[in-house]
């Protein structure tokens, strides 16, 4: 049987988490270089709602960067990501990393998202996964116009009703 070296660095997450790790990865990989440089860096935490500074950012890296190349590697990215932690947000939070999922060039003005790219995110990513009918349930319940768009704000606030 062979044995795949990412696969023995990894050996704490499993085949699909490490699927969604790379999904992930390829976002923030915008000129799909294979590694996160400080740009691609910068503009994930300005989508977040930080503004780094260049040093900053430098910090953030070489913390990350196990290798020492001076940018963000797959490698490095699986082994931070998928440190177990517990998450609490904030409702600004909530909405600013949501706005990863702003389509501006499909004409929506900021702070408004695609049903389809909610659902898509439901169901194909993080650790509990919908099915695409759990997915349009849920939306049918901010999309209560079924204008097929959502106000982020709203989205947010509904998504921490419970919590």
């Amino acid at each position: 049987v062979g044995c795949n070296l990412s696969d023995l660095m990894h050996e704490n997450v499993s085949a699909e988490e490490l699927q969604e790790l790379r999904e992930l990865f390829d976002l923030v990989d915008i000129d799909h270089g294979g590694s996160i440089d400080h740009s691609e860096l910068g503009q994930l935490m300005e989508t977040v709602g930080l503004k780094p500074n260049p040093d900053e950012l430098d910090t953030m890296i070489k913390e990350i960067d196990q290798q020492g190349f001076g940018e963000v590697h797959f490698d490095d990215f699986v082994s931070v990501m998928s440190r177990k932690v517990v998450p609490s947000y904030s409702l600004e939070e909530v909405i600013a990393a949501s706005k990863v999922f702003e389509e501006p060039e499909k004409g929506l003005a900021p702070g408004f998202v695609l049903v389809s790219t909610l659902e898509h995110a439901l169901c194909n990513y993080g650790t509990d996964r919908l099915t695409p009918q759990e997915a349009q349930a849920f939306l049918a319940q901010v999309d209560v116009d079924h204008t097929g768009v959502v106000n982020l704000q709203q989205y947010a606030s509904f998504c921490m009703r419970d919590l």
